[in-house]
């Protein structure tokens, strides 16, 4: 549940990185064409993309750590005990030639 959290509040950051280097590059790109360019405005363009790679970079993590962590919890009977038939599996099958994960239970 954390990681969707943060995998939601990275995606939302990164959008809004996104929005301003598109805002800011416009702004720069008029006043490049006007020949009047700020380089306050190129800075602040510099800061938001390396600010948009920084929280792509985090969410790229975050999914290869979720990815890599994957597993499938225990079957436990009300005593907290593994019962003696139980399948518990999580295993990684290819179809298509993608990787899929098949999760069984019972």
């Amino acid at each position: 549940m954390v990681q969707a959290l943060l995998f939601v509040l990275l995606a939302v950051i990164a959008a809004l990185a996104l929005l301003g280097v598109l805002i800011l590059g416009t702004v720069y790109l008029v006043g490049v064409m006007r020949k009047t360019p700020n380089p306050k405005w190129l800075r602040g363009l510099k800061k938001a993309g390396a600010f948009l790679g920084a929280a792509v970079v985090l969410n790229l993590g975050l999914v290869a750590f979720s990815q890599i962590t994957a597993s499938t919890p225990g079957i436990l009977d009300t005593n907290g005990n593994t019962p003696e038939n139980s399948i518990v599996e999580l295993t990684e099958i290819e179809l298509n030639g993608r990787k899929q994960w098949i999760s069984v239970r019972g």
